[in-house]
Parts: structure tokens; sequence; C-alpha cells
């Protein structure tokens, strides 16, 4: 693997700005370059989900919590509305839907 010289990709990096960009234009680019970097090592050793994974995990976790939220919490004694979780409902397919 080749070994990266920091101040020479930072230089680089601060070259292919505008020249009226502004510190946080440069932090955002260091930032999305550091991310981008630290992916494709994550991807080189194998330290991935599949994208598909991640989609069903992210929905069945998602009303899990709200639902280990409402048992929680008294959600009238945070100040919500009781008609406030009244339009939210399931999309996920294979979910029975009653309207």
């Amino acid at each position: 693997m080749e070994t990266v010289n920091i101040k020479q990709a930072a230089r680089r990096l601060i070259d292919s700005l505008p020249e009226n960009c502004t510190w946080d234009d440069l932090m955002y680019a260091i930032y999305v370059r550091q991310t981008v970097e630290a992916g494709l090592a994550h991807s080189r050793d194998g330290k991935i989900i599949p994208v598909e994974e991640v989609a069903v995990r992210g929905k069945s976790q998602f009303w899990e919590r709200l639902e280990e939220f409402r048992q929680e919490n008294n959600v009238e004694e945070l100040g919500i509305e009781a008609d406030f979780f009244e339009g939210l409902r399931d999309k996920s397919p294979g979910r029975e839907v009653i309207l």
C-alpha cells in the first residue's frame, strides 16, 4: 500500500479549491477526503455491510426504537400531543396496514 504524504495531499486539496473559498469550504473538503479514505480502507479490510442489509435493518430498528420510546416515556409529560404519532405508520413491504 502506498504511503501518503499528508502535507503534499493537503496542498493539492487546497490548490483544487476556488480562490474565493472559505475556511468552512476547506474544512468540509478535508472532512470529505478523510471520510472517503476511511471508507475505502474499511472496504479493503472487508468491514462493509451490504446496502440491502442496512436498508432492512434500518426499517426494523426505527419501529422498534419508536415502540421502546413510547413505552419508556410518558409523551404527555414530554409535551408531545397525543395525536403527534397518529399519521405515522410502517410502510415497509409485508406489513399489514389498516387505514
